[in-house]
């Protein structure tokens, strides 16, 4: 009896050993032994190892595509671009003056004449006009450059023309299409330099004493437009400083100037510049979020 006790307990001791490795499967209910989030499920969540503990560290790539997951579902993303809005209105008084200085012209067919001799009749004019781009901002060096985002464009939302009435030929009415509008630009320290690229066109529509009518083309706003704007009717340049940083999200800048063709200072030209910084929630919304600068 005594030999098949012992016999009894050897085997019961066996199987005892052999039974402790087959509890530390994926399956048993145990996070133990080589099992994690990855590799068994059903046992151990993402954010435990073995035993049950937390593997932060070890499973670091898991937490953070998590935490994106959640940015997203709560309509934030990387997404951030800008806004570039103009508004350019234009007045010129009528009245007696000389031929005038480039670029103007009395005349402005085929870019001013300006060898007539005075004294000159100029009529009046009125011009408003929006114009707006989207950009990206694409990080480079230690600044931002901008790039296309949406094809910009502009549209006048006045364009009249007139005369006193006392003239041989006097415009008798305007009209202006929409135009092309190009964004150039880069941000730095806070600080913003842009180009724009515009070609906005008027056609005025003259008729004379003798029953004759004739068109003709200007490109008066673009011209008022880059006067005001430095002083250089070819520039179209902006500068944005950290004094014109109105928010977070927003620059904002005036520029106004009364200009002198005739020579009297006849035009008067106020342009109105938005730059603001949003962020795309999803793929109908957006937001004005903090420039990233």
């Amino acid at each position: 009896m005594k030999k098949t006790t012992i016999l009894l307990v050897v085997i019961m001791i066996v199987l005892s050993a052999c039974a402790a490795p087959s509890e530390k499967k994926c399956g048993d209910g145990v996070c133990d032994g080589p099992e994690n989030g990855k590799n068994c499920p059903e046992d151990c969540t993402l954010s435990q190892g073995a035993g049950g503990e937390s593997s932060d560290a070890q499973e670091g790539t898991e937490s953070q595509d998590e935490a994106e997951a959640d940015a997203r579902d709560e309509g934030q993303t990387d997404d951030v671009f800008a806004e570039v809005y103009v508004e350019i209105a234009v007045t010129r008084d009528e009245g007696v003056g000389d031929c005038g200085v480039e670029p103007w012209g009395v005349d402005h067919i085929d870019g001013g004449d300006f060898t007539c001799p005075p004294p000159k009749y100029w009529f009046g004019y009125d011009l408003e006009a929006t114009a707006m781009q989207q950009v990206n901002l694409i990080p480079q060096g230690e600044g931002w450059v901008f790039t296309p985002r949406t094809k910009g464009g502009g549209t006048y939302q006045q364009a009249s023309a007139w005369s006193d009435g006392q003239r041989v030929c006097e415009p008798k009415s305007m009209q202006a299409k929409p135009f092309g509008f190009q964004v150039e630009g880069a941000a730095a320290g806070g600080e913003i330099t842009m180009t724009f690229t515009s070609n906005p066109v008027e056609i005025a529509t003259w008729e004379c004493d003798s029953g004759t009518t004739y068109e003709r083309e200007t490109t008066l706003l673009r011209i008022d437009w880059g006067a005001a704007l430095g002083g250089d009717y070819h520039d179209l340049s902006v500068f944005l400083s950290a004094a014109d940083h109105v928010g977070d999200s927003k620059y904002r800048k005036t520029y106004s100037a009364d200009m002198n063709p005739s020579p009297d200072e006849r035009d008067h030209a106020q342009v109105s510049l938005t730059f603001t910084c949003m962020q795309q929630r999803d793929a109908a919304t957006s937001v004005e979020t903090a420039c990233p600068w």
